[in-house]
C-alpha cells in the first residue's frame, strides 16, 4: 500500500481552446515541478501547399508503485555460465522487484515538420519526426546485473542472494536508463473523386 500525499496543480496557456501551448506541473517536493511549452505553426505557402511543424517538452513523474513497491516476480531464467564456468546455468532464479526512491523524472523534447500538398483530389502528405527522452524509467536487467558481478567469479552485488555461484534470488530495482533518440519520415498518398450517382471513392 503506498500513501501518494503529493498534490499536483495544471495550469495551461492557451491561444485558443484547442491549442495548448505551456503546460505546468508541480508534483510536491519529492518529484518537484516543470514547465512544458508546445508551439505548433501551420503556413498556407500557396492554394494547394502548405507547411506545418510543431516542437514540444513534456514531463513523467516516477508513480509511487516503482518508488517503493516490493512485488515478487516470479521465476527467470538466468545464464550463470560465464560465472561458473559453464558448470550452472540457465538456473530458474526467484526475482523480487524493489522500488527506487531515488528515481528521477522522465522527460522528452519532440520535434515535427511536413508538408501537406492537396489538389484536384490528389492528397499528399510528408513528416519528419524526432522524439529524445531522458531518464527513461525500467526495470534493471537481471542478466546483465550477474554479468557485471561475477568478473571476479564470485558475487558481491547485494541485489544477488547467493550460495557460492549457485544464486537463488536476485533483487531487480527500478533505475534511469539515460537517453534514448528515436526519429522517423511518414508519408501519404491518396486520391479522392466524386460521381454523380455513388458519392465519393477514396484511395
Amino acid at each position: 500500500f503506498f500513501n501518494d500525499t503529493a498534490t499536483t496543480e495544471i495550469y495551461t496557456l492557451s491561444l485558443h481552446d484547442a491549442l495548448p501551448i505551456l503546460r505546468y506541473e508541480d508534483y510536491g517536493s519529492q518529484t518537484g515541478s516543470t514547465l512544458d511549452p508546445k508551439v505548433a505553426v501551420l503556413w498556407d505557402a500557396t492554394d494547394v501547399l502548405s507547411v506545418r511543424a510543431s516542437f514540444g517538452t513534456s514531463f513523467r513523474a516516477p508513480t509511487p508503485f516503482v518508488r517503493g513497491s516490493r512485488t515478487s516476480a516470479g521465476s527467470l531464467q538466468v545464464n550463470t555460465g560465464k560465472c561458473s564456468g559453464g558448470s550452472i546455468s540457465n538456473t530458474a532464479i526467484s526475482t523480487l522487484k524493489i522500488g527506487n526512491p531515488k528515481l528521477k523524472p522522465e522527460n522528452s523534447t519532440s520535434y515535427n515538420i511536413g508538408v501537406a500538398y492537396e489538389k484536384n483530389g490528389v492528397e499528399a502528405h510528408v513528416d519528419y519526426w524526432r522524439y529524445t527522452y531522458q531518464n527513461l524509467i525500467t526495470l534493471a536487467n537481471i542478466q546483465a546485473i550477474v554479468d557485471a558481478d561475477c568478473a571476479d567469479n564470485m558475487f558481491t552485488d547485494p541485489r544477488i542472494i547467493a550460495t557460492g555461484l549457485q544464486i537463488t534470488g536476485i533483487e531487480q530495482t527500478f533505475e534511469n536508463a539515460g537517453k534514448l533518440e528515436t526519429s522517423g519520415l511518414d508519408m501519404s498518398l491518396g486520391y479522392t473523386w466524386d460521381t454523380d450517382n455513388y458519392g465519393s471513392f477514396t484511395l
